[in-house]
């Protein structure tokens, strides 16, 4: 059975647009809805950047030791970060 393709075959036409008009009721809700979400969404930006930014507090002591049974000066070693 061989396939072939139907090359009288029309392409696919587009849906027509359908022009919708927006209303005009409540203008001042929405204004100030948009406003709300835009500066909870900058702010959440920001807590989420200076999150990213900013370390833990305090220092950290990291131990150099050796596990092996060879000479080794590893005790005198101490690293802060």
């Amino acid at each position: 059975m061989g396939r072939t393709i139907n090359t009288k075959r029309t392409p696919p036409q587009p849906k027509p647009v359908e022009k919708v008009e927006l209303s005009e009721k409540h203008f001042k809700r929405r204004l100030f809805l948009t406003i709300l979400f835009l500066f909870v969404g900058a702010s959440a930006l920001v807590y989420a950047f200076m999150q990213f930014l900013s370390g833990d507090d305090g220092w950290t002591e990291i131990e150099a030791n050796s596990t092996s049974s060879e000479l080794s000066c590893s005790e005198d070693f101490v690293f802060f970060v």
